[in-house]
């Protein structure tokens, strides 16, 4: 399920695993032999040209969870997260060691869950209705501007409070 390219100092690929063509849909004879920051986005060039010479820096350097955008064989892009070792001095290697994976369903669900919380932070603030957030003992988190108006409380003055120690007396 995972990617795995072999890269020289300058980012050429002088090796690609054969899921290659499963994942980003190229075949090894494409995507061998050409340089990986070609098949990068734009906007994630600056980063991941400072992966590789960040890894490069110290032998055996390995540096985690990296994210970058790669272009599919058809064009679209897919969010891709990385991992690179520096094995540039080991003889029988001689490359830095990229492995990586496809995580774009799971950057569409970040941004789903992003929109989401901007709604609800919108319908929070903006709603006439008095809301209030507590946590699991029922201690005030946050309240909106419709609470502050139905309970003349400002909600700095009740954050940490007990619902209750407010509300029933």
């Amino acid at each position: 399920t995972d990617l795995i390219s072999l890269v020289d100092e300058n980012g050429n690929i002088v090796y690609a695993s054969p899921s290659i063509t499963k994942i980003l849909g190229y075949s090894i004879e494409e995507y061998a032999g050409k340089n990986i920051f070609d098949f990068i986005n734009e906007e994630d060039l600056p980063e991941a040209r400072k992966l590789i010479n960040n890894v490069q820096r110290t032998p055996g350097e390995i540096i985690n969870n990296v994210q970058f955008r790669f272009r599919h064989s058809d064009g679209h892009w897919m969010w891709h997260e990385a991992t690179a070792h520096n094995l540039l001095g080991d003889p029988s290697i001689g490359a830095i060691v990229l492995n990586y994976r496809d995580i774009t369903g799971r950057k569409k669900a970040e941004q789903e869950i992003l929109i989401q919380k901007s709604y609800f932070q919108q319908l929070f603030e903006n709603s006439p209705e008095g809301i209030v957030i507590l946590d699991n003992q029922d201690r005030i988190l946050n309240a909106n501007k419709g609470f502050e108006r139905m309970f003349q409380f400002g909600v700095e003055e009740i954050k940490g409070k007990v619902l209750n120690s407010i509300i029933v007396p």
